[in-house]
């Protein structure tokens, strides 16, 4: 990442965050910002044309093997978000996507082989990993992490207020550095 993107992700929170009209300390409303990016919110259910058979594959048999992906249909942003994930697990997999859009970064692209079988081609490394930076800033801004944290010293409290998982609590905690600036997570 460059210089300087870890601050500019802040900021970025604290502007979208004020827009939709949500404090530092509160869950981010992810269909509100998806929202306000003009992006379109499906399951694999919703997918227009796709059988009965891929959405089971999807969301039963390879559940396990993805999150989220982007698409762009008609110019306009779709993503396409595993339903069968853990509950908390959805807001960061929407984001991570959600900050793509944000950053600028170009869509992933599908194609469908002859034999029905979908190819993607991915995001680099460098943007996945400003994707994800960008997203957990997004959902856990570190202004609203340290109070929060600082009050309840508890993983699950923090991730109930959020609405996000514990993996991603702890992952902020330590990297933006509140676990070490509050003494270490507790519970």
């Amino acid at each position: 990442m460059q210089r300087g993107f870890k601050s500019r992700c802040e900021q970025t929170a604290r502007r979208w965050r004020k827009r939709l009209g949500v404090s530092s300390e509160e869950a981010l409303p992810y269909r509100r910002l998806a929202d306000e990016l003009d992006v379109v919110l499906w399951t694999p259910a919703d997918v227009p044309g796709l059988d009965g058979e891929t959405v089971r594959q999807l969301s039963v048999t390879d559940a396990g093997a993805w999150s989220a992906i982007t698409v762009t249909l008609g110019g306009r942003h779709i993503v396409v978000v595993n339903s069968a994930q853990y509950e908390r697990r959805i807001p960061n997999s929407v984001v991570h996507e959600l900050a793509h859009i944000i950053l600028g970064h170009s869509a992933a692209r599908v194609d469908v082989s002859e034999d029905g079988h979908l190819w993607l081609s991915t995001h680099s490394r460098e943007q996945e990993s400003e994707a994800d930076w960008l997203a957990a800033t997004l959902l856990l801004p570190r202004d609203g992490l340290l109070p929060c944290f600082a009050r309840r010293r508890n993983v699950t409290a923090v991730a109930d207020r959020f609405e996000v998982s514990r993996e991603l609590v702890r992952w902020r905690l330590n990297a933006t550095g509140v676990a070490r600036q509050l003494g270490g997570p507790h519970r």
